[in-house]
This record gives C-alpha cells, structure tokens and sequence, in this order.
C-alpha cells in the first residue's frame, strides 16, 4: 500500500524574523521554553502570527505534543483550524504524534474533525488510525468525523490504514463505528510490463484491495482476525482476483495463511488468471524469483505445510492456470511457460526438480500428463525447456524429476506447439547427464523445431530469430555429435508458414 505519509512539521519549518513579539513565542515554543512561553503571553505576544509558510506557535505546540503549552495558547486565541501551507493543522500534527489529550482539547476547542492533512483527501481520522492512536481515533469520532473518508489518490480509507498496519484495536473500534469493511480502494494504478519486442502488453491490475487483504498481505495476523470477527468475507478478492490467502502467501505470512485455512478459507478460489492457493504455495516453496518477500521471522509455519493443509481442505490438486500469472510478467520471472495458461502445481514442482513435491501431489492425485496450452509438459519443463540460471534446481534433481516423469508415461517425444521437445530442454540447460537418459530411453535425436533446430542446434547456442544466439554448452555439443545428433535444415519463413496450415 502506497503510504500517504503524514507531513512532519520539522521537515519544512523555517526560522524567519518577523514582529519581535510573535517571533519570540514561536522561538520559544520551537525551542520548548515553557517560562518564556508564559513571560510573552503576559506580555501580550501575538499568537496568531503564522511563520512565512503559514505555521504558527499552536502548531509547534501540537508537534511537540505539549498539551499544556497548546492549552495556554488557546486560552489566548490562537487559531485551532489554522493550516500552513502544506494542509498540516494543529489537530493533523497531534493525530500523528500520539497526543490524544491534545487531540481532545483541540476539538473541544472548535478544531474540525474532518480536517484534511494533504491535498489528496487524507483526514486526520486516518492520520490517528495509521499511527494507531486509539484515544485519538475515539475522540475524533466523538466529535464528529466521518469513519468511511476515503482519500481521493487510493480512495483509501481509515480502517484500510489501521488495517494495513496492524492496529486491531483500532480496527475493532472503527468497526464499532459501522466502518465499511467492503469498502474497495480504488483501481488507480497498472503495472505495465516491459517485455520483449512483439509480446502483447497486458496491464497488471493494481488495486481494488479491502481492509481484509490489506491486513492480509502485510502480514498482519491480529487486525486480520479483527476484521473477520467484525464480518469482513474470508474469500472476497481484489481486482486481480486474489484473495486473502494467495496475497498473504505471495508475501510469505504463513501463519496467517493457515490460519486463514483453519477459519473456513475456500482452497479452491481461483484469481482471474487460474491461480489456486494450492498453486501459489507450490509456486513460493519452490521460488526462483528474486527478490523474495522477507518471511517473518516468528512464523512457524513454511510453504510446504500451508501446501498440505490446503490439499487436507480439499484444494484441486489438478486446477490449471487460464492464463499467464502476473508473477511471469515482472522482470524477474518473464516468458515462463509453466506459468501460462494450463500449468498445473505438479508442473510447477517439476520446473524445479521438486521430486519430493511431485510425490505428494500424486499422492493426492495429481494427474501427471496435463500439459499447458502451448504442449509443454511436467517432463519437457523438468528437462530444461525454457530454462534459466534463476532456477535452483541442481542437474541432479532435474534428473530426478525427469526419471519420475518417465516412469509415469510421459511421452518423451512430446513437443509443444513450436516443436520444443524434452531433449531441447536438455540441450538448453546442458544437462548432459538429461541428454543421456532421454536418448537412452529413446528420444529423437534429431527431433527438428518448427524453425528448424535439433537438439544439437539448441545447445550450440543456436536460437529462432530475432533473438540473439545464446552461449553455446560445449560438452553438450560434443555429446549430441558422439551420440549422432545432427544440426537442422533452418525453415524459410514460407515453409513455416506452410507447415502451420
């Protein structure tokens, strides 16, 4: 959530000279010289005169949090709704340091409750439910202020505030209030990817989050029960479709997740994009993404129990993707097939060589052979197609992977839509050990792409215009020749054409 940060007065206050009164008092409530401070008001120093940029001596007064300075200079007229340039007030620098006796003895005098701090709309009501003032946030809404506010930049109201950083018994009393915990902020924002030349756009969604999935997604275990204690919906989404549960997993709050779990979560709500809960915790036990979201260091919970208490709920073991996840379209994580339309968990753990994950999720009837919509596979991913270095499995545990694919039916020779099979895997990554099992199990050696690369093309670095050449794997090379792998015949752009009729 994109802090609206509340104005500290000490970043923008200058010191200036004005009418030796005024000057004087503010100095001395600046500098926090309480004998001055009460010399000068004898003396009849004015309390209204405001520094240059419109900050005046009650304002200090509320920034130090001196409630007994700010009752003198009330008593001698200063201005409670006085705001400087920048829309700070009195009331706006007491909801934010923490003074809710200031807070009430600025209302009582006449301060507004729905006083704004920014620009933006945000109220002080939402100032006192950030820092999770509570005394402040009851008196304000005893004097008046308006609990569903939102500010006009995220529309973004108290109790997403107090929510986002965990203040429970704030959130409790804004409800109490009749706060609108359905109340959505607003879809102002869109990720555009950058993608490579020729790859459709598609705009990431950004927004649409409730209190709930604000709570959810910073982790924060007691506002979130608060909040489904105060009738918040387990399993309402935002705008992407993700509800509380995958946006906590995405963030690693694992004890939260299972807790989310025990209260009755659904395992089965899918996002707009097919993304199960079920295929988020594959996707973050075997996370080869980077930069990962810090996990909390009291969480007792990992990856792998919420994967099994989700599968003990039921969660489809089976539930394919129904189009890219917004995770392959960040610059981490571009151009992953297994994260397209129709990858399923099982595929997932098999791009990591996750063989002890892959077991489980047959346990639980995972079925093995389902492949994406462009034809890729458990086993052709497992070999190595479309690999990169960010992927941490060891050539070893591929292997592994491979070998259980195999011995589960997969068809060796099976290629996607663009002739990719699993031995282009192999030559890619330049597992040799994966080249040598496949071709010892009977994969075609010269099995051509539709743009014409064999194996042996494919770990010579060769690759499908208008992409670069990659860095060939010379002992891969050399084994695809002993074995007698040949190079292909690279296709015209009109026998392309023609084999796609």
């Amino acid at each position: 959530m994109r802090i609206l940060k509340v104005l500290v007065l000490a970043s923008f206050l200058a010191v200036n000279s004005f009418a030796v009164g005024a000057s004087s008092l503010l100095d001395a409530v600046k500098s926090k010289d309480k004998e001055s401070i009460r010399t000068l008001l004898r003396q009849g120093a004015d309390v209204k005169t405001p520094e240059p940029d419109g900050t005046t001596a009650l304002h200090w007064a509320a920034h130090w949090n001196d409630l007994e300075t700010a009752d003198l200079l009330i008593r001698a007229g200063a201005d409670v709704r006085a705001a400087n340039r920048y829309g700070a007030t009195p009331l706006s620098e007491a909801a934010g340091n923490g003074g809710a006796a200031l807070v009430e003895r600025l209302l009582k005098a006449g301060a507004d409750p729905n006083t704004l701090v920014t620009s933006q709309g945000q109220t002080v009501l939402m100032t006192a439910a950030r820092v999770g003032n509570l005394d402040a946030v009851k008196a304000l809404l005893d004097h008046g202020a308006y609990v569903d506010a939102r500010e006009s930049f995220r529309g973004q109201t108290a109790l997403m505030w107090a929510a986002a950083e965990g203040h429970a018994p704030v959130v409790k009393l804004l409800l109490a209030h009749d706060a609108d915990h359905r109340a959505r902020s607003l879809d102002r924002e869109t990720t555009v990817p950058k993608l490579t030349a020729g790859t459709p756009v598609v705009a990431i969604p950004r927004g649409g989050l409730t209190a709930l999935l604000f709570a959810a997604r910073q982790g924060q275990m007691d506002a979130t029960k608060a909040l489904l204690d105060g009738g918040a919906d387990i399993n309402e989404p935002d705008s992407d479709g993700n509800n509380a549960i995958v946006l906590a997993l995405l963030n690693s709050h694992y004890d939260l997740v299972q807790m989310l779990i025990e209260r009755g979560a659904d395992p089965n709500v899918a996002a707009k994009d097919g993304r199960t809960p079920l295929y988020t915790a594959v996707d973050m036990h075997d996370a080869d993404w980077s930069p990962l979201p810090a996990r909390k260091v009291e969480d007792k919970t990992t990856a792998l129990d919420i994967i099994k208490s989700l599968l003990a709920k039921g969660a489809n073991v089976n539930a394919q993707l129904t189009a890219a996840s917004p995770i392959a379209k960040v610059a981490q994580d571009t151009g992953d097939r297994t994260l397209s339309a129709g990858a399923t968990a099982f595929m997932r753990a098999a791009r990591s060589g996750d063989v002890a994950l892959m077991k489980l999720l047959l346990e639980n009837k995972a079925d093995p052979k389902l492949a994406n919509k462009n034809g890729l596979t458990a086993l052709t991913v497992a070999a190595g197609l479309n690999w990169a270095d960010k992927i941490k499995s060891t050539e070893a545990e591929a292997l592994e992977a491979v070998k259980l694919c195999t011995e589960l039916g997969l068809d060796l020779n099976a290629a996607m839509d663009n002739g990719d099979a699993a031995l282009h895997g192999a030559a890619l990554r330049g597992a040799d050990s994966i080249v040598k099992f496949l071709v010892e199990k009977g994969a075609q050696l010269n099995a051509e792409t539709k743009t014409g690369l064999t194996p042996l093309d494919v770990a010579m670095g060769k690759v499908a215009p208008p992409a670069p050449p990659r860095d060939p794997h010379p002992t891969t090379v050399a084994l695809i020749k002993e074995l007698g792998g040949k190079p292909g015949e690279p296709k015209k752009p009109e026998e392309k054409k023609a084999e796609q009729k």
